[in-house]
C-alpha cells in the first residue's frame, strides 16, 4: 500500500500536481533517502520513454495519414441507381420531346377549321330584359 501512495505521489510531483508544502518535503526527503532518489529518478525516466514513444507513434501515423490516397466515393458506383438514374433522365426527355412536338393551344391547325376564341372575346348579348316579345 505505501509503495502505491509514493508512486501516485512521485507521479503528481513529476506532473507538477502538488501542493508547494508537500513538494518541498518530497525534495527535501530525495536530498536525504537517495533510495527515494533513485525511485524518483526512474519514474521520470519512465515518463520520458512514454512520451517519446508516443510522440514517435503519433508522428508514424501522421506520415501514413499524409501518403494515403484519399478514397472517393461516388453516388453512382453502384449499377441499380445508375440504371434508375438513366432510365428516369430518359422518361424526362421523351416526355419534353413529346410537349414540344404537339401544336400549341390557340394556334390554327392547318388541317381543320380554326378553333373558335373563348367567349371572353365573344361580343357580349345584351340582358334579356331589353328583348321584346314578338
Amino acid at each position: 500500500m505505501k509503495q502505491n501512495t509514493t508512486d501516485d505521489v512521485i507521479r503528481a510531483y513529476l506532473g507538477g500536481n502538488l501542493p508547494p508544502a508537500e513538494r518541498e518535503h518530497l525534495e527535501k526527503t530525495m536530498l536525504d533517502d537517495p533510495e527515494f532518489a533513485a525511485q524518483v529518478a526512474l519514474q521520470r525516466a519512465e515518463a520520458a520513454a512514454a512520451e517519446l514513444l508516443i510522440a514517435d507513434e503519433t508522428r508514424q501515423l501522421f506520415q501514413q495519414w499524409q501518403t494515403e490516397k484519399p478514397q472517393q466515393h461516388s453516388v453512382f458506383r453502384s449499377g441499380p441507381l445508375r440504371w434508375a438514374v438513366g432510365a428516369t433522365a430518359g422518361l424526362i426527355l421523351v416526355f419534353a420531346a413529346w410537349l414540344m412536338s404537339r401544336p400549341a393551344a390557340n394556334a390554327p391547325r392547318p388541317d381543320g377549321p380554326a378553333t373558335p376564341p373563348p367567349p371572353s372575346a365573344q361580343p357580349a348579348l345584351p340582358p334579356a330584359s331589353t328583348w321584346s316579345a314578338a
